[in-house]
């Protein structure tokens, strides 16, 4: 799989504790998706739900929990036989981000994921499995800390 990813911090910190952080929105699209086995399949997924919680930031690590959703379009039909070539995609999983600069991190994750074509076919085996994701970002400063007017709380610098 290789994809991209556009996402917004929805809130600023909150709570106490280790589960302090905020909560952010992103929509994910895989341009690239290949299945070798049992056959080899291509397509693209669109992820139009994705939410995590970023907690908050400690030294140069920032872990996140997230759970995503979306479809899966084919050129065969996942799993073969009597089944579809579009699928739906809900993901739960853990991660973290390690900052190489203030507005740059490298990403690494692990989500459970599970594959299903919710019965619009007359079989429905689904697939289920783990996701390993690693990933680099870039986050746009927000234009009042561009300007001067002080730090945002953003994943990238979110301070307790």
């Amino acid at each position: 799989m290789g994809g991209i990813r556009y996402g917004r911090i929805l809130t600023i910190p909150r709570g106490k504790g280790w589960v302090r952080g905020a909560l952010e929105w992103d929509f994910g699209l895989v341009p690239l998706f290949v299945v070798s086995h049992p056959q080899p399949a291509y397509g693209f997924e669109v992820d139009p739900v994705e939410f995590r919680w970023n907690f908050v930031r400690t030294g140069k690590a920032a872990p996140y929990f997230e759970m995503a959703g979306g479809i899966v379009v084919t050129n065969s039909k996942i799993p073969p036989g009597d089944t579809s070539t579009l699928n739906i995609v809900p993901k739960i999983g853990v991660g973290w981000q390690i900052f190489t600069r203030p507005q740059r991190s490298f990403e690494v994750s692990l989500c459970a994921w599970h594959l299903s074509n919710a019965w619009i076919a007359p079989r429905n085996p689904s697939i289920n499995g783990l996701q390993l994701t690693i990933g680099y970002h870039w986050f746009k400063p927000q234009r009042n800390q561009a300007a001067g007017n002080g730090p945002r709380e953003t994943k990238g610098n979110m301070k307790p």
